[in-house]
């Protein structure tokens, strides 16, 4: 799916109502994205915990692309939308309260 020699970023971008994230690489194209709710009336501790676990659902994505035998962005992007297409949910903010 990347590059080798490409870094990659996770960007997030923190808003009242959600919080947005993705995978970047080095030219600043978008390979992965999702959002989560903000949950801002629960706190700081919790916006921050939804962000931690937005990371790690971006990261799951990419992993589990990276186990496929698909290759390249056409086939990644393929596949979110074979995953969207069949719902596979990777999850949302856990509510611990």
């Amino acid at each position: 799916m990347f590059a080798k020699n490409s870094k990659r970023y996770i960007a997030i971008d923190l808003g009242g109502t959600f919080i947005k994230g993705g995978i970047i690489d080095d030219s600043g194209i978008i390979l992965i994205q999702d959002k989560i709710s903000t949950e801002s009336e629960k706190g700081s501790d919790k916006v921050l915990e939804n962000i931690i676990h937005l990371s790690q659902m971006l990261l799951e994505k990419a992993i589990a692309f990276e186990k496929t035998s698909y290759h390249g962005l056409f086939q990644f992007v393929r596949y979110i939308n074979q995953l969207q297409k069949y719902q596979v949910d990777f999850g949302e903010a856990i509510d611990e309260n």
